[in-house]
């Protein structure tokens, strides 16, 4: 239990350290993956890099525009942690574990809770960002699961 605790401690300390040196400079919005979830059909863009896990949605004025969300895709299950840094929006978060099931949900979280952290409480492989408001309005739980 010390373990985990001390890697969560490490991974925010990474994150934090990481987001202040990486520049924020825009990157290509380019790769997307159609997803289900709920009976909802996304078009979402991908972030699967260092880089774009870092930025994220972060800096942006609004929404993409014609994108239901961001999908963060990691190598492998982790407590993923996440928080509201230079975010202008709300967001709901999802976590997914490996097999695409959701097991954590965080609803209409303001940019005004930075710098608090969100953590996923078992291992996630996968997190969506999407407007806030969605989990509600499509009656997303845990327990459902996403296709893409």
């Amino acid at each position: 239990m010390k373990e985990k605790i001390l890697l969560v401690i490490i991974s925010i300390i990474l994150i934090i350290f990481v987001s202040y040196f990486i520049p924020k400079e825009n990157f290509s919005f380019g790769s997307t993956i159609t997803a289900k979830i709920s009976n909802v059909t996304l078009e979402l863009v991908v972030a699967d890099t260092d880089k774009k896990r870092t930025l994220g949605l972060s800096g942006l004025e609004k929404f993409p525009p014609q994108s239901g969300g961001m999908i963060f895709i990691f190598d492998e299950p982790d407590y993923l942690s996440f928080w509201m840094k230079d975010m202008k929006f709300p967001i709901d978060i999802i976590w997914f574990d490996e097999s695409k099931r959701i097991v954590n949900l965080e609803e209409n979280l303001s940019p005004d809770t930075y710098p608090q952290v969100f953590t996923s409480q078992v291992l996630a492989k996968y997190v969506l960002e999407v407007p806030a408001n969605f989990v509600f309005k499509n009656k997303i739980k845990i327990g459902d699961q996403i296709y893409f």
